[in-house]
C-alpha cells in the first residue's frame, strides 16, 4: 500500500476536506504532525465546517462540537478558527421567534470583542459553551423560551452564571421538586423575568416556594396552577410574593382566582383554599 505521508500537502489537505465526517478528519489530525500543521489552516477549516453536518440535534451534535474544541485546543494560534466555530452555530442554529403563533426559541447571545449580537436557538447556546473557552465565554443577554421544560431550564441553570432577561411565555410545568429548584437557579441568574404559565404540582415543595418568593420583585408570572396539596408547603409570605407578581390568576385544584376580583379579596380566596 502506498504510504499516505509520501502524498504533496496538496493532495493530503485535499483527503482532508473530502473526508465525510468530522470526527474522522480529527482522527486523521491527531495521527501525525503533518496532517496536524495542515488542520491548523484557517482555510481549510472554511472546507472542513462548510459541509460539516452540523445541523443534528441533541447529544450527537454535542459530541461533535466537543471533539472539535477538544482537538482545536492542541493547535497553536487557532483563535481565528474558534471564531469561525462559533460563526457556524450562529448561522446553523438561528433563534426562531413567531409571536403570533407564540413559537419562540431564542437566546442573545454576546462575544467579548464582538460589537454584533447574535440570536441562536438553546441548542445553538449549549454549543457555543462547548466552543468556548474559560476565559472568553459567551454573556446571554435575553432568553425567549414558548415550549419550555425542566430540561430546558436545567440546560439555562448548568450553562451560565447570569442570564439577562428570562422570558418563559409557554409556561413550565414542574412536578419534582428538583424541577422547581432548577426554574428557580435560572430564575435567581436572571435580571429580570417572565413567565407566562406556571405549573406547580406533585412532589414541589417549600424551597422551591422560598426562592420563588425571594425573587418575586424582579419578574412576573401571568397564569399559576398550583395543586392544593403543593401550596401548603410553602410559606404563606412566599405564596402571598407570587400571587403579588401574577397578572391574571392562579388555578389551585380547578378553582379559578382572577387577580381582576382585586388583590387582598384574590389573596383571601387562596388562603381560605390552600391554608
Amino acid at each position: 500500500m502506498f504510504p499516505l505521508m509520501k502524498l504533496s500537502s496538496e493532495i493530503l489537505e485535499q483527503i482532508l476536506v473530502k473526508t465525510e465526517y468530522v470526527e474522522d478528519v480529527v482522527s486523521l489530525g491527531s495521527t501525525c504532525v503533518r496532517l496536524k500543521g495542515i488542520l491548523s489552516n484557517l482555510r481549510v477549516w472554511r472546507y472542513i465546517l462548510a459541509k460539516a453536518e452540523l445541523v443534528e440535534h441533541g447529544q450527537v451534535m454535542e459530541d461533535r462540537v466537543r471533539t472539535i474544541t477538544a482537538f482545536l485546543g492542541s493547535l497553536p494560534d487557532c483563535e481565528a478558527i474558534y471564531s469561525l466555530l462559533r460563526k457556524t452555530i450562529y448561522e446553523r442554529y438561528p433563534g426562531t421567534v413567531m409571536y403570533a403563533g407564540t413559537v419562540m426559541d431564542m437566546v442573545t447571545v454576546l462575544f467579548p470583542g464582538d460589537p454584533q449580537h447574535h440570536s441562536v436557538t438553546l441548542l445553538g447556546l449549549r454549543l457555543l459553551v462547548l466552543a468556548d473557552r474559560e476565559t472568553a465565554g459567551h454573556t446571554v443577554l435575553k432568553v425567549e423560551l414558548s415550549l419550555s421544560t425542566s430540561n430546558h431550564v436545567l440546560s439555562l441553570a448548568s450553562l451560565q452564571k447570569e442570564i439577562g432577561e428570562l422570558v418563559l411565555m409557554g409556561g413550565i410545568i414542574c412536578i419534582r421538586e428538583e424541577e422547581g429548584m432548577a426554574l428557580c437557579s435560572a430564575v435567581e441568574r436572571s435580571s429580570t423575568w417572565r413567565i407566562g404559565r406556571l405549573f406547580l404540582m406533585g412532589e414541589v415543595g417549600g424551597e422551591t416556594w422560598r426562592r420563588l418568593g425571594r425573587e418575586a420583585a424582579r419578574g412576573w408570572l401571568g397564569r399559576v396552577r398550583i395543586e392544593r396539596v403543593v401550596g401548603r408547603r410553602g410559606r404563606r409570605e412566599d405564596l402571598r410574593a407570587v400571587w403579588g407578581r401574577t397578572k391574571v390568576y392562579w388555578l389551585v385544584d380547578g378553582e379559578f382566582i382572577q387577580k381582576a376580583d382585586g388583590e387582598e379579596e384574590g389573596w383571601g380566596r387562596i388562603e381560605e383554599r390552600i391554608m
